[in-house]
């Protein structure tokens, strides 16, 4: 019997393994226990799409028994020590793939790659007795809605050999909206456009979502589009029409949740009697007026004291002109440091931050290899850029100037930066207190020895500082 797809809500980090006194994600949760209920019969496998995996092209694990990667930050320790031990399918990762080769997708197998936690933290809670094989598949990283629709479409025949598909993600996706009251009115008007669209028939609905960026308020409820496009993949794979079905919201005053809207599309095809389903299960954020619920932006506010950086929302981007056509960028992730603030008295401030130089990324990876060479950053000689504040001064009711000594390339030399801040509060996934800041700088390249295709790129580099921290203790 045909198996269905679905397009879960995999929550924020090990979410459903933590105190939830406010039941923050009790709805979510009930909802993925119950999924196996719903299903025509017990899969005999699972391949689900993870936002939190990029690849160029597609990529499925291959793994016989796949290792866990926690990919969250700032946890409780216990979530560190979750097991979900799911054997993998080598074989129906292989035939995937094949699946995809097939339709003219770029795709492989990943051997060594582990389960992520927009994988084995809902199926923890979905199939808790992991017996079933899992195959975790990436989204190709150029984000085209198409070709994960493509994808889908390609993916289809295994329903019929009772694999579930499963795309993993959130339908309101954007860490600064969370909680703020601001994002209600557009959250739920993309809300509602993606429940009408995922209820069309299946061309209908694939162009619908090819253009979700035209859809109101899309970019402010996917800034970047990797959570929403194993929607997509899931979308692609079934062609019925589809009805809103039932809807839930996650209870919370004190802290930002979120909306489950599931859409079912169920249609029975007379002959072989097989169903034909598309069960969306997206999740939009929960907003209220409640002004304990958005982060504080007076800068008054702030609790003072240490901070150490939150990486996983903490990206570092520079960007050259190429030629005079275009502004090429990139960014580093995976930022370390320390933060000591005190709002009373802004010049006793000071910041350390490190930026690993192998994090670089600009999408292509033969220019990221390049990029890490000996020519360009060298990271292997020059592991680490810092920065180091001297002296912070206000000037403004949020903003500061913050000088100090930026390593890179092995020379150090001064830089100022223009800093705003953007808000602090309690974290509403992590229940962290936070902070945030942007911050801008121009720097020359040359200055520090990085001199390579001078005057094709520009030698003025600009840099574009997103950072998050949290207290510490």
């Amino acid at each position: 019997m045909q198996q269905p797809t679905f397009f879960i809500p995999h929550g924020g980090g090990p979410c459903f393994f933590m105190d939830d006194p406010r039941g923050v994600w009790t709805g979510m949760e009930t909802f993925l226990r119950a999924l196996v209920s719903s299903l025509p019969e017990r899969p005999k496998a699972v391949l689900i799409v993870s936002g939190h995996w990029e690849t160029d092209g597609f990529a499925l694990t291959g793994a016989a028994q796949p290792s866990l990667i926690y990919d969250y930050y700032g946890f409780p320790a216990h979530t560190y020590d979750l097991r979900y031990d799911a054997p993998g399918s080598p074989d129906l990762a292989a035939r995937a793939a094949k699946l995809l080769q097939d339709a003219e997708l770029e795709a492989s197998v990943d051997a060594a790659r582990g389960l992520d936690h927009g994988v084995f933290v809902p199926l923890k809670v979905a199939l808790p007795d992991a017996d079933i094989p899992v195959v975790e598949m990436s989204v190709d990283r150029n984000l085209d809605p198409a070709r994960h629709l493509a994808a889908g479409r390609a993916l289809t025949v295994l329903r019929d050999e009772g694999v579930l598909i499963l795309g993993s993600g959130m339908s309101f996706h954007n860490m600064r909206g969370y909680g703020d009251p601001r994002f209600a009115t557009p959250s739920q008007a993309f809300d509602a456009w993606l429940t009408d669209a995922a209820a069309q028939d299946g061309p209908t609905r694939a162009r619908r979502l090819a253009e979700w960026e035209a859809a109101p308020a899309a970019r402010l409820s996917h800034p970047r589009a990797e959570h929403l496009l194993p929607l997509m993949v899931a979308a692609g794979a079934s062609e019925a029409a589809g009805d809103h079905i039932s809807c839930w919201r996650l209870p919370s005053l004190a802290s930002a949740s979120t909306d489950a809207a599931p859409a079912v599309a169920p249609s029975i095809i007379k002959g072989d009697l097989s169903m034909k389903r598309l069960f969306l299960a997206a999740t939009i954020g929960l907003f209220t007026a409640t002004a304990g619920m958005a982060a504080d932006t007076n800068p008054a506010n702030i609790t003072p004291g240490a901070y150490t950086v939150e990486p996983m929302h903490t990206r570092v981007v520079f960007s050259v002109s190429h030629m005079g056509f275009t502004n090429w960028n990139g960014d580093f992730t995976g930022v370390s440091g320390a933060l000591n603030l005190d709002p009373g008295n802004v010049a006793a401030s000071a910041v350390d931050i490190s930026i690993p130089v192998a994090s670089i990324s600009n999408t292509n990876p033969t220019i990221d290899a390049e990029l890490k060479g000996p020519n360009w950053f060298d990271a292997e000689r020059f592991p680490t850029i810092r920065f180091v504040s001297t002296k912070v001064v206000k000037t403004g009711a949020n903003k500061a100037s913050i000088s100090g000594n930026l390593t890179f390339h092995g020379i150090t030399k001064p830089v100022v930066l223009d800093a705003s801040f953007n808000g602090a509060g309690i974290n509403p996934l992590d229940h962290h207190y936070t902070v945030g800041f942007e911050a801008t700088a121009t720097i020359h390249r040359a200055d520090f020895g990085v001199k390579t295709y001078i005057p094709l790129l520009s030698d003025e580099t600009k840099l574009h500082i997103s950072a998050a921290f949290e207290k510490a203790g």
